[in-house]
């Protein structure tokens, strides 16, 4: 049984998918992909990456292909992960399955070096090809959340990262990569979110995460100082 935290995958393979829009951010790396299924994007990466998955079949296919895996469960944290280790965190179709999505943004926080990359893949609630596709929160994907731009970019704020570009996935021709469309959707900058079926996050590791009274006033109050 595929497991919500699984990194989403097609036919065995994201190279036909959105990954080549991310795909140069990554190599040579050292990179965290977390719900890393049999290491697809770890193709890319460089020596003392490491991926996380929580699906036992995927992390044995992905060691018989040589890869650094560790099995463990992304909601719980801290993770086993050294503060620091790593250049680039990876998360494709994994933020809105997490019961906490801060505390997952603030635990890639801090396994990353300082100016270190954070790539976010997303789906879209409420873009044309969900709305004729399917349901978004009814379906059997374990959606619990969705992200639009300016609220990814809060939460990513909120979390110590600056959100520094926007790659969006047309998905409307089935999922084959069509490299002409796709450039176009990139052209088209936030009028391609509507029309994506999907969209990756480039982020940058600012510094700590935002203290609470930064992020609302609310914390602010005397019973809180």
């Amino acid at each position: 049984m595929t497991h919500p935290l699984q990194c989403a995958q097609h036919d065995g393979s994201p190279y036909a998918y959105s990954f080549p829009l991310v795909e140069g951010v990554i190599q040579g790396r050292k990179v965290l992909d977390l719900g890393c299924n049999e290491g697809y994007h770890l193709t890319s990466s460089g020596s003392g990456s490491v991926g996380v998955d929580i699906d036992l079949r995927s992390l044995r296919t992905a060691r018989q292909r040589g890869f650094n895996v560790l099995c463990a469960n992304i909601d719980l944290m801290p993770w086993p992960l050294a503060s620091g280790a790593f250049e680039t965190v990876v998360a494709s179709h994994v933020l809105e399955h997490t019961r906490s999505p801060i505390g997952f943004l603030e635990e890639c926080n801090r396994v990353l070096v300082p100016s270190g990359s954070l790539l976010l893949g997303l789906p879209i609630e409420d873009g044309l090809y969900s709305r004729l596709r399917y349901p978004y929160f009814e379906g059997s994907e374990g959606h619990l959340y969705s992200f639009s731009r300016a609220n990814i970019a809060k939460l990513l704020w909120a979390s110590g990262f600056r959100a520094d570009g926007f790659r969006y996935h047309p998905a409307f021709f089935g999922f084959r990569n069509y490299p002409r469309i796709t450039r176009l959707f990139q052209r088209l900058g936030k009028g391609a979110y509507h029309l994506s079926a999907a969209y990756w996050v480039v982020a940058t590791r600012q510094g700590l995460p935002q203290s609470p009274d930064r992020v609302s006033s609310y914390f602010e109050r005397a019973v809180y100082s």
